[in-house]
């Protein structure tokens, strides 16, 4: 087993009475192998193999004379390493896919060809763009949503839900301050400051030609919402690949990871966190006012019940002493009349 040539020793016994099948089951309980039966079109065979490929991870297997097995048509296969010439260069690996040559690229070797093939790595323009605008659209979305429960009515009193709202608008806040700040390092490894005193980091400490977003044709309006150039994208991830790469990856000397996207996605799980996160706080504090003001609805309404009640009372009351008193009132006009 691999370059420290650690053996492992199993025994398999095979009686009179079990088939392929149970052998291979056995087999398959031991680490490192895997075996099953087929039929090559005459009989049936056993095949074993090495779970892990490449010449490093191979085995053996031995019988003894008292064995039930037929060993007398046996194929064996040596284990291999995929090679690949890559510039000149010789690159084995124990599996087919070759991960470790290029960076960021896999190889799959699938048959044995020693012809040249030539190997063209470019950017997928395309697919990025269609990540961006997707980007743009839903940010644009959720704009749409908070100015929509954002209005007042001055004629009416009518207020939107978010309306006077602190924590949404310093939230919304947040993200244009994100989308509108240049992402650069001084070169003396001061770190750039913008106007709103963040600290916004990227590659290696390198100051950057397109160092915004508004840059590679993402801009934001006064209202707000973002627009997205196609084209001026384009020609930024042409001609100024590292330069977009690291306004959305980039990390400054220490490996920190300072770019738009890594602050923009901080600052959404901030909100956004259950339980902690600015939203979810803004929706305990709800919850709890809403509680309250249930409580003193029922409260309310129990004062109301009770002075109807005694207001029913009163009249109730009221309605005797007028009845009693028309009673006595006709008594004392038929006395009175009487006497005449």
């Amino acid at each position: 087993n691999a370059d420290d040539e650690t053996f492992t020793s199993f025994t398999v016994d095979v009686s009179a009475g079990d088939t392929l099948g149970t052998v291979a089951s056995t087999l398959n309980n031991i680490a490192g192998l895997n075996s099953y039966t087929m039929f090559d079109g005459l009989n049936y065979k056993l095949v074993v193999q090495s779970e892990k490929t490449g010449k490093y991870f191979g085995f053996s297997i031995s019988y003894d004379n008292t064995s039930e097995l037929d060993t007398d048509n046996i194929d064996e296969t040596d284990g291999e390493d995929a090679t690949v010439e890559i510039n000149g260069v010789a690159v084995n690996s124990s599996k087919n896919a070759i991960t470790n040559a290029v960076k960021g690229i896999t190889i799959n070797a699938i048959d044995t060809d020693t012809s040249e093939r030539q190997l063209t790595v470019a950017v997928d323009v395309s697919a990025v763009q269609t990540k961006i605008q997707s980007f743009v659209d839903n940010y644009n979305a959720l704009v749409d949503y908070v100015n929509a429960r954002n209005t007042y009515d001055k004629d009416s009193g009518a207020m939107g839900v978010f309306f006077g709202d602190p924590t949404i608008r310093t939230l919304m806040n947040r993200f244009n301050t994100l989308l509108t700040s240049t992402y650069s390092n001084d070169t003396d490894g001061d770190d750039d400051v913008d106007t709103d005193d963040e600290t916004l980091l990227t590659a290696n400490d390198a100051e950057l030609t397109l160092d915004s977003l508004g840059t590679i044709g993402v801009e934001i309006a006064k209202t707000g919402k973002l627009s997205f150039n196609a084209s001026t994208f384009k020609t930024a991830v042409i001609d100024y690949q590292s330069d977009v790469e690291a306004l959305f990856s980039g990390q400054d000397s220490s490996g920190v990871d300072y770019s738009f996207s890594s602050q923009m996605v901080t600052e959404l799980k901030n909100a956004a966190q259950p339980y902690t996160g600015t939203l979810a706080k803004i929706d305990t504090l709800m919850t709890i006012q809403v509680k309250s003001l249930n409580k003193q609805i029922d409260r309310w309404e129990d004062r109301i019940a009770a002075y109807e009640a005694r207001l029913l009372k009163q009249f109730t009351a009221m309605e005797k002493i007028a009845g009693s008193m028309q009673t006595t009132g006709a008594f004392l006009t038929s006395f009175f009349a009487s006497k005449k």
